[in-house]
């Protein structure tokens, strides 16, 4: 399965001092996070983030982040492989949990919603986004 909604917000300065659990445990379906699609081949292009930049000025320069998720529906609980594409040396969250950056892991989940969330630098965005499980449905709502 192929993440084809991811739901985005970026982070300001004041957003993050006290760290980025606040934004890596936020319910993301709400605002301020943005659904933004995927091409029909899973690629999310780097460039639409600057969709969400607000225009110029004081709130533009505060922007130290964006956050990307991907929700992810298993029916039974196991090994999960993770592809991540474009974002392979980005901080990596699955429901909150930090866990070391990488193209691709196994991780071992219950059934149920799972959230996979990714940091990206502004400065720096990967020019795609993308990530696959071996088991599960992304959610697209």
């Amino acid at each position: 399965s192929t993440a084809r909604t991811w739901r985005v917000r970026y982070g300001q300065h004041t957003d993050e001092q006290g760290g980025d659990e606040k934004m890596v445990k936020a319910d993301v379906t709400k605002g301020p996070w943005t659904p933004l699609y995927a091409n029909v081949d899973g690629r999310f292009p780097g460039e639409r983030l600057g969709d969400l930049f607000p225009h110029a000025g004081y709130a533009r320069a505060t922007i130290t982040a964006f956050y990307a998720a991907a929700r992810l529906q298993l029916e039974r609980a196991g090994k999960v492989t993770l592809k991540l594409t474009g974002a392979d040396t980005s901080p990596l969250w699955i429901n909150g949990e930090s866990r070391q950056p990488g193209a691709q892991q196994t991780v071992d989940l219950p059934a149920g919603l799972h959230t996979i969330t990714v940091r990206i630098d502004p400065k720096s965005p990967p020019a795609a986004l993308r990530v696959e499980a071996s088991e599960g449905t992304f959610l697209n709502n």
